[in-house]
């Protein structure tokens, strides 16, 4: 390495993680992979460096391209174990939300060099990018108006990153009619659903991609775009009616499809139900509080290349959606958990770990896989059908037998 990273690292231990991006880690083979760490978000806060590792994630070096300095919002995507990209802008909080240049580092040689290009934005800094070849991308951005009112844009390039044209991303919808404002309870009459710049598009090819976000309110919905040519426009998916034992009002929130084939898709959605309680006040009148709890978990599955989707509950609440990991068509795994009360056991939003769990027939039926070692869930991720990864609030385990058996690394950033 010819270059000084612009982010810099101590070397010794790393927690691996990011506190805005999608793609963590991602390994290519049983040795090689890329990563983002440590986590964080700030003015002088060291975070999101480019990692990359040769051993399978014990050791990692630091290959964050060169060139910027400052307090800066960054995305990357790692396409294969040499293409990779890093958008870098400075950092939307602390910028009066006007005109900005935004720097693409792109490296096709395993990152021991960097390439650059910039494009103006009139407003935004990177939140996603996403390649399907070393050739076109796509770059969401988070913005803000002069008024200061959140908003998002998307960007699509042919050259690898060179140059960028802007495109379309899907439009927020209220689902039952124009929405009433705020009510003192979850409103039972419409759903808003509006997409997350951070994962707002996942592309199958330079043509089809998705779009995924969150619906809130009273009709179960789910928020599911495609697109057929590049983001120029996008449709609404049809898809099948909740399982009824599905309650709302409630949050839902879909993960993005992630294909095993060109026919074989799947995404998880996250619901949480709106519980409320109605109390007399002191005073006179009725108060009323409302709290969300994780109530389920649903699995869609496409066979047809996402014409159609099937659905079906998950036997167990899945945290992030991320802990299911589909091998094929037909074989996947997925680290259950259950809601707790006891602060003691939560973990993510209020869910602890409750066991691995084995599907032969695409999700149809699961059954308990019994595990050795310290595993208590998390992000999965394989690389055949034997080497896999987890990592949960920055614990990287790796298993060498499918999912049967896991050992702690410690990840160290080497000199």
């Amino acid at each position: 390495m010819s270059y000084q990273p612009s982010v810099e690292l101590r070397p010794g231990p790393i927690e691996l993680g990011s506190s805005s991006n999608r793609v963590v880690l991602r390994m290519f083979t049983p040795l090689i992979g890329w990563a983002l760490g440590p986590p964080g978000k700030g003015p002088g806060v060291v975070h999101d460096a480019v990692l990359q590792t040769a051993d399978g994630g014990a050791h990692w070096r630091n290959l964050t391209p060169p060139g910027f300095t400052g307090d800066t919002d960054r995305a990357e995507y790692f396409l294969d174990m040499n293409h990779a990209w890093v958008a870098v802008a400075p950092a939307l909080a602390s910028s009066a939300g006007g005109p900005t240049t935004i720097t693409v580092f792109h490296t096709s040689d395993g990152a021991r060099s960097w390439q650059r290009a910039t494009f103006p934005v009139s407003s935004g800094s990177p939140a996603q990018l996403d390649f399907v070849d070393p050739e076109h991308g796509w770059l969401v951005t988070q913005a803000l108006t002069r008024e200061g009112i959140p908003g998002v844009a998307a960007y699509r390039t042919l050259d690898g990153g060179i140059h960028w044209q802007a495109v379309s991303l899907p439009e927020a919808i209220t689902v039952g009619g124009l929405n009433l404002g705020l009510l003192p309870v979850p409103d039972m009459i419409h759903a808003r659903c509006e997409l997350i710049p951070f994962t707002a598009v996942s592309f199958e090819d330079p043509l089809t991609g998705w779009s995924t976000g969150l619906c809130d309110g009273g009709p179960p919905r789910v928020y599911l775009q495609v697109t057929r040519d590049g983001a120029v426009s996008w449709s609404e998916m049809v898809l099948p009616d909740f399982p009824e034992s599905v309650q709302c009002p409630c949050v839902t929130s879909p993960t993005l499809p992630a294909f095993t084939s060109r026919q074989d898709g799947t995404f998880v959605v996250g619901v949480q139900t709106y519980l409320t309680t109605c109390l007399p006040q002191p005073r006179g009148g009725i108060g009323c509080q409302s709290q969300s709890r994780p109530t389920a978990s649903i699995l869609y599955r496409t066979h047809d290349g996402g014409l159609t989707w099937t659905a079906r509950p998950l036997p167990a609440l899945s945290p992030t959606g991320d802990d299911v990991y589909f091998l094929d068509g037909s074989k996947g795994l997925f680290a259950g958990a259950r809601y707790s009360s006891d602060p003691a056991l939560n973990n993510v939003a209020g869910m602890a770990f409750e066991g691995m769990y084995v599907t032969h027939d695409g999700g149809a039926t699961w059954t308990i896989l019994p595990v050795r070692g310290p595993f208590q869930g998390g992000s999965l991720q394989f690389v055949n059908p034997s080497a896999g990864w987890a990592l949960k609030f920055g614990r990287l385990l790796r298993t060498a037998d499918a999912g049967r058996t896991w050992t702690m690394l410690v990840p160290v950033v080497s000199s």
